[in-house]
């Protein structure tokens, strides 16, 4: 954990696999605090996955919203989807 005027952030990693997920929280100081909208505040989470097209198609399948970042829009490296909430 790290700590300092601005904010506090963790990273984490899995031992097994390496995946990484960094968590920020940010004080209402701070340049970085920002409110919860589409691309501010609460950024997105990424995943490496096998097969980005195949992924995109099931996240879709249960209930994930498409956004214009598609495997068609991308060469099929990268995806973007928002969850019910619209994040």
């Amino acid at each position: 954990m790290t700590k300092d005027g601005r904010g506090l952030w963790v990273p984490l990693r899995d031992r097994e696999t390496n995946q990484r997920l960094e968590l920020n929280w940010y004080a209402k100081a701070s340049e970085f605090d920002l409110p919860c909208s589409a691309a501010e505040g609460l950024d997105h989470i990424g995943f490496e996955v096998l097969d980005a097209p195949d992924a995109h198609r099931r996240l879709v399948s249960l209930g994930a919203k498409p956004t214009v970042v598609t495997p068609e829009t991308t060469d099929g490296w990268q995806a973007h989807v928002e969850d019910p909430d619209g994040n």
